[in-house]
């Protein structure tokens, strides 16, 4: 890409009228992702030059890669425009899912999958030009000239097979086609699907003790979903399961029906997700520390709610947002105080007067009763007014 200029943007998506909202997407012509640190840290001259002798040698998957000040990004190119916002976030999951596993093939474990990037209002700078006080000269590389099926079968990169990837990618795709008749967005079907890799058994016999993890960790992610929408993923866990031969001798509909009902009765009893409260919130409150202000400063100026307490708290929610895979999330006044440095009621304020500007939907009101004390949950809009 050539285009130069004070701050040249591009873009794979249309909008009605050409002006940029979500409100207004018509279609897509592919998908972006990002590639940085944990917790959006600046890549090293070192893991810059891996990263790119792993794109030119063609082991990530996608059309296009480059680098860019921070990280590196990566664009796939559709054979055709989708126009349904649903099938595009499945591809972008489905996208998703696959660069991150070509990066822990390519031994850059260490280097994260951004996803921030999937609401429909998301335009990007151009490789070549000048934005946020910076010149970019950043060369193109071509991965791979197949363009990636809008029906989303997504291609891969060229790295060394096994029959135990074969089957994991096997049970991946069979997983997919269930996400797609799932209530669930995007970040929320990335989040599920690590959690479904993540607590599959290493041995044999561990089948019945993986469930409860399998269970605290959707629990996390999806809330107080219905069960029958939890159904296709704890059925994708079983199928891994048995491809990996860790899930014992029956590999039929029996066993895999007492899957189900081991975590049906797991799913009930689950009292704390996982990653919550401590865990979770310092994730977010170290993440939210590492991001500049200007990634919500954008939002929060749209609304005049721009000082520096306020764009601290912002940055807090955009973390819980992206850790909760856009779910739901609690935050305490005490916790969301913490992180801006000023008192409870003033952070409760904030929080208030994000709620009244659309900056953050309130999804359950908290209470202060001794017997059921309980934080407010909110949902982090933030992205949506950009």
């Amino acid at each position: 890409m050539k285009l130069d200029g004070l701050e040249a943007w591009w873009t794979l998506h249309k909008w009605r009228d050409s002006r940029r909202s979500a409100t207004g997407w018509l279609s897509a012509a592919g998908v972006i992702l990002d590639v940085d640190n944990q917790g959006h840290a600046t890549l090293s001259d070192e893991q810059r030059q891996r990263l790119t002798a792993a794109a030119e040698a063609g082991r990530l998957p996608g059309n296009l890669f480059h680098l860019t000040p921070a990280g590196a990004r990566v664009v796939w190119m559709l054979d055709a425009a989708v126009e349904n916002a649903d099938t595009w976030r499945n591809l972008y999951a489905a996208c998703a899912a696959d660069l991150r596993e070509a990066l822990k093939a390519a031994g850059l474990n260490e280097l994260q999958v951004d996803t921030s990037a999937s609401d429909l209002a998301r335009m990007f700078f151009t490789p070549n030009c000048q934005a946020k006080g910076c010149t970019r000269r950043a060369e193109v590389v071509v991965l791979h000239p197949e363009l990636l099926p809008s029906t989303g079968r997504t291609h891969e990169a060229r790295k060394p097979g096994s029959s135990e990837a074969h089957e994991t990618r096997a049970s991946s795709l069979r997983a997919a086609e269930n996400f797609r008749t799932a209530n669930f967005g995007a970040e929320q079907l990335r989040a599920i699907g690590e959690a479904v890799q993540e607590t599959i058994p290493s041995t044999p016999g561990r089948r019945n003790r993986q469930v409860f993890p399998l269970a605290r960790r959707l629990k996390a992610i999806a809330g107080e979903t219905r069960l029958a929408d939890l159904r296709p993923f704890v059925q994708a866990w079983h199928e891994a399961g048995v491809a990996a031969g860790v899930f014992g001798a029956r590999e039929d509909s029996q066993t895999a029906a007492e899957t189900w009902s081991e975590f049906i009765y797991c799913w009930a009893r689950v009292k704390v997700p996982a990653g919550e409260p401590g865990e979770t919130f310092t994730r977010a409150l170290q993440a939210a520390q590492a991001c500049t202000p200007e990634e919500v400063r954008g939002a929060c100026g749209m609304v005049g709610l721009d000082s520096e307490d306020h764009l601290k708290i912002a940055a807090l929610c955009r973390e819980l947002s992206i850790i909760h895979a856009g779910a739901a999330f609690p935050l305490p006044c005490r916790l969301a105080a913490k992180a801006a440095g000023c008192s409870p009621q003033k952070a409760w304020r904030a929080l208030q007067a994000f709620a009244e500007v659309g900056l953050l939907a309130q999804h359950e009101r908290g209470s202060d009763r001794k017997a059921d004390k309980l934080a407010a949950t909110f949902v982090w809009k933030g992205d949506e007014l950009l």
